[in-house]
């Protein structure tokens, strides 16, 4: 984002992708939990887990603490932000 502030590039940058992240995170827990059907209590007790993991990671990592973190780190996330050569000396 050329040209906006750490702030407003971090809005931005969560706006345009929030609804993909909440959709392929509802389409990953799904899938585990489909594993609730098997019948087989070992698929069950990891298919609720990963599910609950990946459902956390979805609504509260990336759409919350993510975005803090950069609010908070601003400038250092994108260190280094010039590549700088090292110059001879003659």
């Amino acid at each position: 984002m050329v040209g906006k502030s750490d702030i407003e590039a971090i809005r931005i940058a969560i706006s345009k992708t929030a609804l993909t992240i909440v959709g392929l995170g509802l389409i990953l827990a799904s899938v585990f939990g489909s594993l609730l059907l098997t019948g087989i209590p070992i698929f069950e007790e990891i298919g609720t887990a990963v599910a609950v993991a990946v459902l956390f990671d979805t609504f509260v990592v990336i759409i919350i603490v993510v975005p803090v973190l950069m609010g908070v780190a601003q400038k250092l996330n994108w260190w280094p932000s010039k590549p700088t050569r090292k110059q001879d000396k003659k």
